[in-house]
C-alpha cells in the first residue's frame, strides 16, 4: 500500500487549443439558498448531465498551471461522499466550496483539482487524468463521457457491486442532485459513451469498502415496520434516532402471515433497498422487490423445500458473505446453522457454517444476525439465558471470536421477541433495540463491539406489538 507521509503537490499543466464550447442547458427554476442548497423541489432529471460551467482553463491559447494535492483513493471517496445529502442544486454557474455545482465540478472537487474545476472534455486533454481500461478501474477513478455541455457527464467509480462487473457503486452530480447509487457499467443507456479515466494525482491505498445499505428506503438508516391486524404493512421512516412519516406500504393481502413470524425484510436483490420475503405454507419462499416505499414483482425464489422452518423462527436473512445481497440462514434441528448464498434472486450453495453448538437457541427467538462490527459481513448474536448478549464475528462464511458484548442486564427480553438489532443511526454498525413493557422503544447505540447511550426513541404507542413477531427493524 502506497502512503504519503506528507501531502505532496503535483503540478498539472493545463493547455487549451481554441475556445471551449460550454453548451449551456437551460435549468428549471429552482429556489436556491445562498449556500447552494435546494429550497424547493429538485429538477426531475435523475440521470446524465445538465450543462457545465466555465472550466479553470483559459479561453485563449495560453498555458495555465493548476496545482492538485496528491490524494489517496480513500480520500477521493470521502470527498465525494461529503456532498451527498447536502441538498445541493445543479447549477454550472454556481459554486459550493469553490467548485462548480455540476457533474465535472463535483468530480474536480473529489479529485482535489483547482477550483472551480475542469469540464468533461478537458480532464484527459489537460493532463489532469489519463485513459485506462475497464480491468484497471479502482475506487476513486471515474467513468467519463467527454461531450461538451449537457452532452457530457462524469461519475466517480467506487467499486464493483458484483463479480461479473456489470454494475458499480458510483457518485455523481445529476440535475436532481448528488447521488450515491448502483450504476450499470459503464452508465445508464441513452446518455452517450462513457470510458474509464484516472486522475494522475490520485495514489493507491486500501479504500474502506463502500458501505451498502439494506433498509426499506435505501438511505442507510433502519426503519420500523409493523404487520397490522388487517394484513397490511406499515412503515415509520428512520431518521437516525427514531421514526416519522408512519404510513402503509402494502395493501391488506398479508393477513395469513400475521403472528406467524413468516415475513422478513432484507436486501435480496443487492440494490440497497430491502425486499419483502415471505415463507409460504407449502415451504416455498416468495419475494416482493423493494422500491424504497413498497414492493412489487412478487415471485417465488425457491422451491418448496423449507417446510421444516415454518413458524419456528429458525429462518433468517442477512448478508453473511458481504457482497451486498442477503443470504438465507437456517437454524437446523441439531443446533447447527446452514447458509444458502444469495445470488440476487434466490439462493444456492447451501452448506453448514457452524458446528451443532446452538441447540439452546432453537425456537426461542434468541439468535440474530446483523453487522455489529461494521465490516459489511453479518455477525451472529445470541441472547444468553443469564440475560447477556454474545457476539460471534462474521468472516463471510461463518463466525469466530465469540465473546460477550453486554452485561447480564437483558433477562427481561428473553424468549419474547422483544430484542432486535439493526443500524438505526446509519453509521454502518448495528444498534440494539428493545421493546419496553409500556410499548416504547429503547435504543443502545452500537460501537462495533457493544452498545452505549441507551435512550428512548419512540413514544409508548407500540404496546400492541409486544411479544409478537409483528414488529421489525429493517436496515
Amino acid at each position: 500500500m502506497q502512503k504519503s507521509h506528507a501531502l505532496r503537490r503535483a503540478t498539472v499543466g493545463l493547455m487549451l487549443a481554441g475556445s471551449l464550447s460550454l453548451g449551456w442547458l437551460v435549468q428549471p427554476q429552482v429556489a436556491t439558498a445562498a449556500d447552494g442548497t435546494n429550497t424547493s423541489a429538485a429538477p426531475s432529471q435523475d440521470k446524465g448531465g445538465g450543462g457545465q460551467g466555465p472550466s479553470i482553463e483559459s479561453t485563449s491559447n495560453s498555458m495555465l498551471t493548476a496545482t492538485a494535492e496528491q490524494l489517496t483513493r480513500s480520500q477521493v471517496l470521502q470527498r465525494a461522499a461529503s456532498w451527498v445529502d447536502k441538498g445541493l442544486v445543479y447549477d454550472g454557474g454556481g459554486t459550493y466550496q469553490g467548485y462548480r455545482r455540476d457533474c465535472s465540478g463535483y468530480v474536480s472537487m473529489a479529485w482535489g483539482l483547482a477550483t472551480p474545476g475542469l469540464v468533461t472534455g478537458s480532464f484527459v486533454p489537460s493532463g489532469a487524468a489519463i485513459s485506462i481500461s475497464k480491468s484497471q478501474l479502482k475506487p476513486g477513478d471515474a467513468l467519463n463521457n467527454p461531450g461538451s455541455g449537457s452532452s457530457g457527464h462524469v461519475v466517480i467509480f467506487a467499486g464493483w457491486t458484483n463479480d461479473a462487473q456489470t454494475s458499480y457503486d458510483g457518485y455523481e452530480f445529476s440535475p436532481s442532485g448528488v447521488k450515491h447509487r448502483e450504476i450499470p457499467y459503464p452508465y445508464f443507456s441513452g446518455y452517450g459513451t462513457f470510458t474509464p479515466i484516472r486522475a494522475v494525482n490520485v495514489v493507491d491505498d486500501t479504500p474502506t469498502p463502500v458501505r451498502r445499505t439494506s433498509d426499506i428506503t435505501g438511505d442507510g438508516r433502519a426503519e420500523i415496520v409493523t404487520q397490522e391486524p388487517d394484513g397490511g404493512i406499515a412503515m415509520g421512516v428512520g431518521d437516525g434516532n427514531g421514526f416519522s412519516n408512519y404510513h402503509r406500504i402494502t395493501g391488506n393481502g398479508f393477513a395469513d402471515y400475521v403472528n406467524t413470524g413468516r415475513i422478513h425484510f432484507a436486501d435480496v436483490t443487492g440494490d440497497g433497498k430491502a425486499d419483502i420475503i415471505v415463507q409460504e405454507a407449502d415451504g416455498g419462499i416468495t419475494m416482493g422487490v423493494g422500491d424504497g416505499n413498497g414492493f412489487s414483482n412478487y415471485h417465488r425464489i425457491t422451491g418448496n423445500g423449507f417446510a421444516d422452518y415454518l413458524n419456528g423462527g429458525r429462518m433468517h436473512f442477512a448478508d453473511i458473505t458481504g457482497d451486498g445481497k442477503a443470504d438465507m440462514i437456517n437454524q437446523e434441528a441439531d443446533g447447527g446453522v446452514t447458509l444458502g448464498v444469495g445470488d440476487g434472486n434466490g439462493f444456492s450453495n447451501y452448506h453448514r457454517i457452524t458446528t451443532n453448538g446452538f441447540a439452546d437457541y432453537l425456537n426461542n427467538g434468541r439468535m440474530h444476525f446483523a453487522d455489529i462490527t461494521g465490516d459489511g459481513k453479518a455477525d451472529i448474536i445470541n441472547q444468553e439465558a443469564d440475560g447477556g448478549v454474545t457476539l460471534g464475528v462474521g468472516d463471510g462464511n461463518g463466525f469466530s471470536n465469540y465473546h460477550r458484548i453486554t452485561t447480564n442486564g437483558f433477562a427481561d427480553y428473553l424468549n419474547n421477541g422483544r430484542m432486535h438489532f439493526a443500524d438505526i443511526t446509519g453509521d454502518g454498525k448495528a444498534d440494539i433495540i428493545t421493546q419496553e413493557p409500556d410499548g416504547g422503544i429503547t435504543m443502545g447505540v452500537g460501537d462495533g463491539n457493544g452498545f452505549s447511550n441507551y435512550h428512548r426513541i419512540t413514544t409508548n404507542g407500540f404496546a400492541d406489538y409486544l411479544n409478537t413477531p409483528n414488529i421489525q427493524f429493517v436496515g
